[in-house]
């Protein structure tokens, strides 16, 4: 029932329930990108987040790094953060990026203020032969190919996470071949 404000009759209100496919549009900028091997691209250990900043994901970068007091490199535009926090935010471009870019293992994909809601950032980062850890707001209606292994509750779960694929290359390797077949 809805009620209107400062009223105490309730407002008739019809549902419908609307069927929706998942069509995957933020794929197209995959278009012209070449298809890498991601089976052949050596990494480090190296974990690096890529965003561009904002209030909201401030806050969990600032809950999940910067309060327990967890080194991180966060790279984009950060402008009101980067003096406060310069070893953290570092605005960097991409194109002169490569070289982390290409160590980069794993990295986390945040979520945003609607949790079903997915971005091309997936995408690219599975492309880049990066680990996607997948914060527990993005993509709760699992409309994307994450396992489960990949979905993180706090840093805690995600740093328990990488240190067993560090420790088993085998499910590390599956991880990558599981995506690499999702971009085939």
């Amino acid at each position: 029932t809805l009620r209107v404000k400062n009223q105490d009759e309730p407002l008739n209100r019809i549902s419908h329930n609307v069927r929706y496919e998942y069509a995957k549009i933020e794929t197209i900028f995959l278009l012209g990108e070449k298809k890498r091997n991601l089976l052949t691209i050596e990494k480090d250990n190296t974990f690096n987040m890529f965003l561009h900043g904002n209030e909201e994901r401030f806050k969990i970068i600032k809950e999940w790094f910067i309060n327990p007091n967890i080194p991180v490199n966060v790279y984009g535009k950060w402008d009101e953060y980067e003096n406060v926090y310069p070893n953290i935010f570092k605005n960097i471009p991409m194109i002169e990026m490569k070289e982390t870019v290409d160590r980069t293992k794993f990295t986390l994909i945040l979520g945003r203020k609607y949790s079903n809601f997915v971005t091309q950032k997936f995408w690219e980062t599975i492309n880049l032969g990066i680990i996607p850890f997948i914060h527990k707001d993005y993509d709760s209606d699992k409309l994307l190919p994450i396992p489960d292994l990949l979905r993180v509750s706090s840093q805690f779960d995600m740093k328990n996470k990488i240190e067993f694929l560090n420790n088993n290359d085998n499910e590390y390797k599956a991880l990558l071949k599981h995506f690499d077949d999702v971009l085939t």
